[in-house]
Formats: structure tokens, sequence, C-alpha cells
């Protein structure tokens, strides 16, 4: 049984690894890309 140690931060370097995927900066497809409207 792992520790409440080792869960943390086995739970750090997966919300770090989800992170990393979820919030890439995408590039700009002119055309393609959706640009969202701008709320007011």
């Amino acid at each position: 049984m792992k520790t409440t140690e080792e869960l943390r931060l086995e739970i750090a370097e997966l919300v770090q690894e989800f992170a990393d995927l979820k919030y890439t900066e995408k590039t700009f497809k002119p055309g393609r890309s959706v640009v969202p409207p701008s709320g007011k």
C-alpha cells in the first residue's frame, strides 16, 4: 500500500502531465482555427 506522501507526489505528477497536454500553446491556423467571440 502506498503512503500518503507517495500518493500526493503521484497526483502532483499526473496533474502536471494533464496541464502540459491540456494547456499547450496551440498554433493559429488562419481560416481553420476557431476564434471565440469576446465577452461584453
